[in-house]
């Protein structure tokens, strides 16, 4: 399989830029991460440029770009700023998500962690109300009209960064909805439901984490 590249993404090409891959695990798309360099006196800073795989309707971009606005709004600091752009590519429309580059410090998400992440949040304020924060959001969403869960299905998506600060770090279809659960209740896409299911699980997981590190304030 040949590597992928983003050379069909003009607007990069034409700056000179030279990103460098990142990863090819994700379930939606390759991530590659560069430097910006802006005016001379300032220094340049990291960015990470997520590009869709597969062709994506100008519909599904808008989408895709509502639903990482809402969350934006919801979670305010936890979501790193990200632009969505649309890209001509050889097998048709398709996006690419830029957002300011998060060096992940530790995965907050996997209940493999516990052990490890209690005393840590007791001893960090600012993550401790930020997880708060997250859990109280994600509660209410499974409340909404149109309820959904948050995708926290991939290796590095809710993490604590160098800042110790908590960041959610996905970009395309953060959201599982419940309606399309029912969908699935004949298994039909046995993966999505998979990955619906650990994300509800890793929500619960994170309520349980906040209670055991509320423990011994």
């Amino acid at each position: 399989m040949c590597e992928p590249t983003l050379d069909d993404v003009a607007c990069l090409n034409d700056k000179g830029w030279s990103p460098e891959l990142k990863s090819t695990i994700g379930h939606h798309c390759d991530v590659w991460q560069m430097s910006v360099h802006r005016a001379r006196r300032l220094k340049p800073y990291d960015v990470v440029i997520k590009k869709y795989r597969g062709a994506c309707t100008f519909r599904q971009i808008q989408i895709l770009d509502k639903d990482y606005r809402y969350l934006k709004a919801s979670l305010e600091d936890i979501v790193p700023g990200t632009i969505f752009l649309s890209i001509d590519t050889a097998i048709g429309r398709s996006v690419i998500a830029v957002s300011y580059a998060v060096v992940s410090w530790f995965n907050l998400a996997n209940p493999i962690n516990e052990s490890d992440a209690v005393p840590l949040l007791r001893k960090l304020p600012k993550a401790r109300n930020q997880l708060m924060r997250f859990c109280h959001v994600a509660r209410k969403w499974s409340y909404e009209k149109h309820s959904k869960v948050i995708d926290l299905y991939g290796l590095d998506n809710l993490v604590l960064n160098t800042d110790r600060e908590i960041r959610y770090l996905d970009s395309f279809h953060v959201f599982f909805y419940t309606d399309m659960a029912r969908l699935l209740e004949d298994e039909s896409d046995y993966q999505l439901k998979r990955r619906m299911d650990i994300s509800s699980d890793r929500c619960r997981y994170l309520e349980h984490l906040l209670k055991e590190v509320r423990k011994k304030l």
